[in-house]
């Protein structure tokens, strides 16, 4: 911008709040511009035909150019402090769309993780993305609607889509807890019934190892004699005899254990769910159910909100 328009425009803004054209020296005072510098172009003005001499003073040469003035509005420059806070809005815009995006795309694959159960999974997409889209978008677009008939149904549709999102969201993640329940129980017994045949293995070959000890002793037993001319032998067939019979007490417990090894039991005991129902005295399914219900609202809700703040309308104040 030239020194001339700078200027031009100073005169305007003061004719606009003080309702009369500026002198030389109060123009010379508000801009620091030497009075000769101003009188040149005040000359320049007045042959342009933009200013005229009324009297011994500078006047616009429209006599209305002030009330026109005082109906236009005043241009003013933003401040840092506003630009500042456009630059802050629009970055938490970019921060709630991307937020609002990934809740969005979670929410659809949760409702579609329930709808193919039940239908060709190119129609349950479909009817998942739908339905959580609209969902979403529901406030921005009540936002724009003037019918309030229309807002009511918008609404009324927002509050079944949600129920139906939140639900499958809540059956999906239900089957999933389910899935990886079924999958850890498995796994631990598999590992658990993997270590009870090992310790089986290493018995049975301990119990063969000693099986002589028994032939031994059915010897000895139908010969007394050989009691009498070797007691030495007889007391270490006895020694290994007892022996023999513990490893085939441990054999027979580590057979049973097998037998007896259960998914559910050792669950029980991991489980954090387990833990809080002795903690709070309640069912376990129940506190399984409001720890997956609370993300699931989170996420329909949060990206309602977010979405809304995206695509609304605008506070003129930003």
């Amino acid at each position: 911008m030239s020194m001339e328009e700078l200027l031009w425009n100073l005169v305007e803004d003061f004719a606009r709040e003080n309702k009369k054209f500026p002198s030389v020296f109060i123009l010379s005072e508000k801009t620091g511009v030497k009075p000769d510098v101003i009188v040149r172009f005040y000359r320049k003005w007045k042959e342009d035909g933009k200013t005229t001499m009324i009297g011994n003073h500078y006047g616009f040469a429209d006599k209305d150019y002030i009330a026109k003035l005082q109906k236009q509005k005043q241009i003013k420059i933003p401040s840092e402090e506003k630009r500042s806070r456009s630059k802050r809005f629009l970055f938490l815009k970019l921060v709630a769309a991307m937020a609002a995006s990934i809740l969005t795309m979670v929410s659809i694959h949760f409702t579609y993780e329930f709808n193919k159960i039940v239908m060709p999974n190119l129609w349950a997409f479909l009817l998942s993305f739908s339905v959580v889209i609209f969902m979403s978008c529901a406030f921005a677009i009540k936002s724009f609607a003037k019918d309030n008939f229309q807002k009511q149904v918008i609404v009324i549709l927002w509050f079944i889509g949600i129920s139906y999102s939140v639900f499958t969201a809540v059956s999906g993640q239900f089957n999933e807890i389910r899935k990886y329940e079924a999958a850890d129980k498995t796994e631990i017994v598999t590992n658990q019934k993997d270590i009870l045949n090992s310790m089986i293995s290493e018995k049975r070959k301990a119990k063969d190892n000693l099986e002589h000890w028994r032939k031994a002793e059915e010897l000895y037993t139908n010969d007394p004699q050989l009691k009498v001319e070797n007691p030495g032998t007889w007391r270490s067939i006895r020694n290994g005899i007892t022996e023999l019979k513990s490893v085939e007490k441990d054999l027979n417990e580590l057979e049973l254990k097998l037998l007896d090894c259960s998914s559910e039991n050792l669950d029980e005991n991991k489980s954090v769910y387990a833990w809080l129902s002795d903690v709070l005295g309640i069912k376990i399914y129940v506190i399984q159910f409001f720890m997956i219900l609370f993300p699931s609202l989170f996420i329909d809700l949060c990206s309602t909100v977010l979405v809304g703040f995206v695509l609304g309308k605008n506070n003129s104040e930003h």
